[in-house]
């Protein structure tokens, strides 16, 4: 639910009411990879390299230690050459 909150708000260009949305969805699980991807991606937008740089970073260590069963429940393995490209654009 908040991680689609912040979808929406994404998608209108409001990345502040984005970030708090996938922020609040890692506060209610701390282990849900596509928040940290999509946060990195409004901070990369933001110019904010540091927490583009963490989130993309806390991304892949989660993603390198899920299963296939809890990509499935997240919606699919999270796109890990689009998490090294953030990175290395930030």
């Amino acid at each position: 639910f908040l991680k689609d909150k912040g979808d929406g708000f994404y998608r209108t260009g409001n990345l502040a009411a984005a970030i708090n949305a996938y922020t609040a969805a890692l506060e209610a699980d701390p282990g849900f990879v596509r928040a940290y991807a999509n946060r990195a991606a409004c901070h990369l937008q933001m110019q904010n390299a540091e927490g583009c740089v963490e989130d993309c970073t806390k991304a892949l260590a989660l993603a390198a230690e899920q299963d296939e069963d809890e990509a499935a429940r997240e919606g699919g393995a999270v796109p890990r050459p689009k998490l090294l490209a953030r990175r290395g654009r930030a």
